[in-house]
């Protein structure tokens, strides 16, 4: 007759197929040694980490829960929970037992690292620089805490300090690539591009598959105008990882700068596809479809865009232009009217609201618009001649004469010049 296995053994086997990463044969197993003893709590302990493998974090925590109910002292246990809250987004919990095992080994940095890190996400950002204070006064040498000290100053926009632990991450483990990927991102930040892509580069040559680095990298060469460059790296990013939106939204700016107009929608339209919720893509599908005379498609863009981001003046503007050039003027007038209550300091919105104005012939409206356009911005040649126009019409032939001088001043637009000229010859005339 066949001698059935204990809880011990069924345990064993449980173990020997977990570090087989044979995470659901060993849960069966685990299964069974609970079956036999109910207060197993290393079986609870070794299935919440299967569970926990196979991305099952609820039941993990189930688990680890009924294994600290059995071993309240084991540190692990809380430790691996806070975890499982952690793929959870579920930080306070995470907090609460990074702080459990703080108070069993009080003198452990990588649990202060821990629980900095759910500090991070928690956006208490004073807690985690607290606790990577205290992981790095346990180990001075402990490299990583410095980068993730580095990247909340990095988020706080304090650019000097998140420099200077990124430093220290480097100058001991000088092929951490990490850390030089996020100094370059910091140098990026400070608009020294030519630093952050020697960053990146070093990135790159430490993890040649590190596509974070490409995407970045690409972005400093596009505020360099390296054009090429910086597809080319989008190109090796997507490669890497063709499921980010944000190098496809990249790739697309940068064809849009290059005049490849149909090519930066492809991009557009991808990005979409992988992040429909993704705002600035819209903002820039729509102005490429305006560079092509598509306003309608171009006002389905903008549409979508202030759907998801209403709070953005800019896009408000874009579609008063496109409403504009469809001749809806009246439109137009509209969504200016909705930029400018959100940015009231934005002179092109003035500017193009006084535009539709005379486009109505509305002359007497358009000039306070044009005046407000030039004292947020007197180097705004198009306002003086279009307030030169409005007056015109309005035959205040005089000042709308001294207008038009001064767009020719203020401009090397050698068409607007010429149609300048020619309106104060034809207003000076008797």
């Amino acid at each position: 007759m066949a001698k059935e296995l204990t809880a011990k053994e069924y345990f064993d086997l449980g173990v020997t197929q977990l570090k087989a990463q044979q995470y659901e044969q060993a849960i069966v197993e685990f299964n069974l040694s609970i079956t036999i003893n109910s207060n197993y709590a290393e079986a609870y302990y070794n299935r919440g980490k299967a569970y926990f493998n196979l991305k099952q974090y609820e039941q993990a925590i189930a688990d680890f829960s009924q294994a600290i109910s059995l071993q309240p002292e084991k540190l692990p246990l809380y430790y691996y929970r806070a975890d499982a809250y952690g793929k959870l987004s579920q930080y306070e919990q995470a907090v609460a037992d990074y702080s459990t095992c703080i108070a069993l080994i009080p003198r452990n940095e990588y649990m202060y690292n821990a629980r900095g890190n759910a500090y991070v996400h928690l956006k208490k950002y004073e807690q985690a620089i607290a606790d990577f204070d205290m992981a790095i006064a346990i180990n001075p040498n402990y490299f990583f805490v410095y980068n993730n000290r580095g990247m909340i100053y990095y988020a706080m926009k304090q650019y000097e300090k998140a420099i200077a632990n990124f430093d220290k991450a480097i100058a001991i483990n000088p092929k951490f690539e990490l850390a030089y990927h996020n100094r370059g991102k910091v140098f990026y930040m400070l608009k020294q591009y030519q630093q952050a892509i020697a960053d990146f580069d070093q990135a790159i040559a430490l993890d040649s598959k590190y596509a974070a680095a490409y995407t970045n990298r690409g972005a400093a060469h596009g505020q360099l105008k390296h054009h090429e460059q910086a597809i080319a790296d989008y190109d090796q990013a997507i490669t890497l990882n063709p499921k980010d939106p944000v190098t496809y939204f990249n790739r697309g700016t940068e064809y849009a700068d290059l005049n490849k107009l149909d090519q930066a929608i492809s991009d557009y339209n991808k990005a979409i596809s992988l992040d429909p919720q993704y705002a600035d893509v819209y903002y820039n599908l729509g102005l490429t479809h305006a560079r092509l005379n598509q306003y309608k498609l171009a006002i389905a863009d903008y549409t979508k865009g202030i759907a998801l981001n209403p709070q953005y003046a800019r896009t408000y503007n874009n579609r008063g232009v496109a409403h504009t050039y469809l001749k809806q003027y009246e439109q137009a007038i509209d969504e200016y009217n909705k930029a400018l209550a959100i940015d009231p300091k934005d002179a092109i919105t003035y500017y193009n609201r006084g535009q539709a104005y005379c486009c109505l012939k509305q002359y007497e409206q358009a000039i306070p618009d044009f005046n407000k356009a030039i004292a947020l911005n007197p180097h705004l040649a198009v306002a003086y001649y279009m307030k030169g126009f409005a007056l015109a019409n309005l035959n205040s032939n005089r000042e709308a004469i001294t207008a038009f001088q001064q767009a020719i001043q203020l401009t090397t637009d050698q068409e607007l010049i010429r149609k300048a000229n020619e309106l104060i010859q034809r207003l000076d005339t008797p």
